[in-house]
């Protein structure tokens, strides 16, 4: 058994590697920056709880996409879902002061996300923005293989067809 100051730099190493993403991926998945903040709180905090087991985990990454994908299940069960867009969090974008322009492609681009059914914006927010394989993201569903590479391609198609949709019913240029 590991002792406690090994477990912390394990667990520290882990949160400074592993948080932005995570709370990107909250974020975008419930849509809410406040609640995506405690959604990862509470992943850390689990994570801190199972801390006997840092030894045996090979790949932390999945594994606390794992947790806050757990934490997320309970969160939709229990709350229902708002459909009002609240895009606060712009460090995707990669501009410290982002222009109006970008403000309305963000806008656009997470009501699209919205719009989207759970199943796929789920897969394409590990697969495609947090760039995990499609083998750790079918472990953290708990889907098969085969149902994440469908829900990858049809959200895809489907995000594209959004898109394209919003695109002709607004003025918004483009990316």
């Amino acid at each position: 058994m590991q002792q406690l100051p090994e477990q912390r730099r394990i667990y520290d190493q882990w949160v400074s590697l592993h948080a932005e993403g995570l709370l990107r991926y909250a974020s975008r998945l419930v849509g809410n920056p406040s609640v995506a903040e405690d959604l990862v709180q509470e992943t850390f905090l689990q994570a801190w709880q199972g801390r006997a087991e840092f030894s045996k985990i090979t790949q932390p990454k999945a594994w606390l996409f794992k947790i806050l994908f757990r934490q997320s299940v309970a969160y939709f069960r229990t709350v229902k879902r708002c459909d009002t867009l609240n895009v606060e969090d712009l460090e995707t974008l990669g501009s410290e002061d982002p222009s109006q322009s970008h403000l309305e492609e963000a806008e656009f681009l997470q009501a699209c996300l919205d719009r989207l059914p759970l199943a796929y914006r789920q897969v394409l927010l590990l697969v495609v923005m947090q760039q995990i394989s499609t083998q750790e993201a079918a472990d953290i569903l708990e889907v098969p293989l085969g149902t994440v590479l469908n829900r990858l391609h049809r959200g895809r198609n489907k995000l594209k067809e959004i898109y394209l949709q919003g695109l002709a019913d607004s003025s918004v240029d483009p990316l």
